[in-house]
């Protein structure tokens, strides 16, 4: 699968993603150095923001991983 057939893939899966919940992707994003450098793609795609600075936005990746852990743990 090309970069940017799963960029889709992860647009389309968070297009159900609430507004107030990390997006899904960011599980792929937080391992995947090549996936994370179009992050901000996939969140603008979400009507979302990210940081053009990249220890932000790994801030942002990394307590994105947290909350959907903690959504899904329970």
């Amino acid at each position: 699968m090309s970069i940017a057939d799963r960029i889709h893939v992860l647009i389309l899966v968070d297009k159900a993603t609430p507004p107030d919940h990390a997006l899904l992707s960011s599980l792929v994003v937080a391992t995947d150095p090549q996936i994370r450098e179009h992050y901000r793609e996939i969140a603008a795609a979400q009507n979302l923001e990210a940081p053009e600075n990249q220890d932000e936005l790994r801030g942002v990746i990394d307590a994105d991983v947290q909350q959907v852990f903690s959504t899904w743990s329970h």
